[in-house]
């Protein structure tokens, strides 16, 4: 009788109609259930009665509006509307009753016939064994340092001028002297903050992907936190053009304060750190399973969630933690810079080869987060005498209501202003959580920013846009990046980030092509690169070569969406195979019924296996007409099975 019961028969209903459909195509079904909305409301009405002469409580109050009386409804206005548009007239009746039929045809194999990607839910897959995933993660992090490595910009000293980037950057960190525009800014700043998050949560989150495109891994507060630092991303960029128009001189400009290799320092070290994050998340995940591969390495996960009452887990992750973000920050600043790289004996990739790297790793970004057993839904946690916890906690997930705490302790708006508190936030909006599955692979997705960003540079790169230049000519060095390192120098080719004396930044002009001697004094300061640039094929190549990660990020969303439909169709029928045959019957008694009647006048004896296969309430192997059997859909339902 309540709203949660109501939603659960309609989910129910929802999964029993496609199956009739496919269980008992040559039976009728296929022309009743699309067909005329009078004969459907008829059966639904008919259907209605039975329950009320059963129980005396009308179906309604019982069941709510159950999803057949929905499609009724759907089924009448779309006759309508075609009566007036004047189609019913122009089509025979039988070519309306064909076009149904392939239309349903088409809905079923969407609904039901999914066992072509089987893979989707499958945890049982060899991409997703425990050795799969951790190598899959470790790759990430080897493929990130070796691109550092041999990135050419990283070791570029111009100023780092990035449109978009930089003004957040200089929205947030670099204050105006002005006391007007400071005051400004500071009223701008918790306006954009809550403006962002609102627009991430509410509209995107809640409105576009939950109620919308209902994706599950979107459901309750699921990715509340990395939608809203978008939004408030997206908010800054709005505020700054505002700010610009107001501030005249002193706008905010794209100035990073920082020279290219140090912003490529930064973002590899947040982009390792999320590596990191990742694969100490999924290796304790893998070591507290006992049910998905229960038998993998069971020593060694008993030692791992029972030592010192489990408590050895969490001081494990934690020092592995600390230990990996040492090193890595410290072969960040320490590696790759200039002349120390040439000496080792592997690199020198051209920018083709970059391209396919930073193609490998997106590709391998969101292959990882497609590898989760529990994808894509993300909220059934695998059972493991409860739910797993997160890495290096005690805790299912990090919950934080301090902000909801203080915005209750504010007074509240007088009587008078009762419109504008309406459309504030409640207190309860402040308030987030993330779980296991959102802790590793939120870092990624945001990472993922700084991967398209990195693709920008190696598909786009020039070494004169960036302070470097190449020889030229024939040899084996013909092709090796050189860096200036003279700031006066560069000051004066560049102006705002933007290369005004592209003559400058030449070979011939820091060296004689003859003798090979030094024209400018600070020529000698030049160091060379192990990477190279050819600029072959009129620079098209590299462009091909990152179509594998562009083509990931297109189809990414669709498996999302293809899996969430799919695993909320397994879950409908494990609802069914678990639901008591009375209720079953009685939602399917005016279907089988209506059909079986239809099926007398068109094939006398298929009507009669019709309603004695389904009307039993038994939803297991039912006759088909042909001597066949139709497939067990909820007993395969119960067991898991797809």
């Amino acid at each position: 009788g309540n709203e949660r019961t109501n939603d659960r028969f309609q989910t129910i209903c929802s999964a029993l109609r496609p199956v009739l459909l496919e269980t008992d195509t040559k039976h009728g079904l296929m022309a009743v259930l699309p067909g005329a909305a009078e004969e459907e409301e008829g059966t639904v009405a008919a259907g209605r009665r039975c329950d009320e002469g059963a129980s005396g409580t009308p179906a309604s109050d019982k069941y709510g509006d159950m999803s057949l009386a929905v499609k009724v409804g759907e089924a009448r206005e779309e006759r309508e509307e075609r009566d007036d548009d004047g189609e019913t007239a122009e089509r025979p009746p039988s070519t309306r009753s064909n076009s149904s039929k392939v239309s349903l045809r088409q809905s079923v194999k969407e609904a039901v016939q999914l066992e072509n990607m089987t893979w989707l839910n499958d945890p049982k897959v060899w991409w997703r064994h425990p050795v799969a995933r951790i190598s899959i993660a470790l790759l990430i992090l080897l493929l990130d340092m070796a691109l550092f490595l041999e990135d050419p910009v990283n070791d570029s000293q111009v100023p780092a001028f990035l449109p978009g980037m930089g003004h957040i950057y200089s929205f947030l960190f670099a204050w105006p002297f002005s006391a007007g525009l400071l005051f400004l800014r500071l009223i701008l700043l918790p306006i954009t903050l809550v403006a962002g998050c609102w627009f991430g949560r509410e509209v995107v989150h809640r409105r576009l992907l939950r109620k919308f495109l209902k994706l599950e891994m979107f459901a309750d507060t699921g990715g509340t936190f990395l939608l809203m630092g978008c939004g408030w991303c997206c908010s800054i960029g709005l505020t700054v053009l505002i700010y610009n128009g107001i501030a005249g001189k002193e706008e905010i400009s794209s100035d990073m304060h920082m020279e290219m290799r140090e912003f490529s320092k930064l973002t590899q070290c947040c982009s390792v750190s999320a590596d990191i994050v990742a694969i100490l998340m999924i290796v304790d995940a893998v070591l507290q399973d006992r049910e998905v591969y229960g038998d993998f390495v069971p020593r060694v996960k008993d030692v791992w969630t029972k030592a010192c009452g489990g408590y050895f887990r969490v001081v494990a992750v934690w020092i592995l933690a600390a230990v990996s973000f040492g090193l890595a920050v410290w072969s960040i600043k320490t590696a790759g810079v200039g002349d120390s790289y040439n000496d080792t004996r592997w690199g020198g990739m051209t920018e083709s080869g970059r391209s396919v790297m930073v193609s490998v790793i997106i590709f391998c970004d969101l292959f990882t987060v497609m590898q989760d057993w529990d994808f894509p839904s993300f909220r059934k946690a695998t059972e493991v005498n409860g739910r797993i916890l997160i890495a290096g906690t005690m805790l299912h997930e990090l919950h934080c209501d301090m902000f909801t705490r203080l915005v209750r302790l504010l007074p509240s708006c007088p009587v008078c202003f009762r419109h504008i508190r309406r459309c504030l936030p409640s207190a309860d909006f402040f308030s987030f959580s993330i779980t296991g599955s959102w802790l590793t692979y939120g870092p990624l997705f945001v990472v993922m920013g700084i991967d398209l960003f990195c693709t920008k540079t190696q598909v786009m790169y020039v070494p004169r846009d960036y302070g470097q230049y190449t020889r030229g000519g024939e040899g084996p060095e013909a092709f090796r990046i050189w860096t200036i390192r003279d700031q006066a120098y560069l000051a004066e080719a560049y102006s705002l980030g933007y290369l005004i004396k592209p003559e400058m930044i030449t070979y011939a002009a820091r060296w004689n092509v003859t003798t090979g001697a030094s024209i400018n004094q600070t020529a000698v300061e030049d160091f060379s690169l192990k990477s190279e640039h050819t600029g072959w094929t009129g620079g098209f190549l590299p462009y091909i070569c990152v179509l594998p990660g562009l083509v990931m990020m297109a189809v990414f969303p669709c498996m999302v969406y293809c899996g969430n439909k799919r695993k909320s169709m397994l879950q409908a029928l494990k609802d069914v195979a678990a639901a008591p045959k009375a209720i079953v019957n009685r939602i399917l008694s005016p279907m089988i019924v209506k059909a079986s009647e239809v099926a007398e006048g068109q094939d006398g004896a298929k009507g009669e296996d019709a309603e004695g296969g389904i009307v039993g309430g038994e939803l297991g192997a039912t006759p088909t007409g042909d001597g066949g059997a139709a497939p067990n859909y909820g007993a395969r339902a119960a067991e898991g099975d797809s």
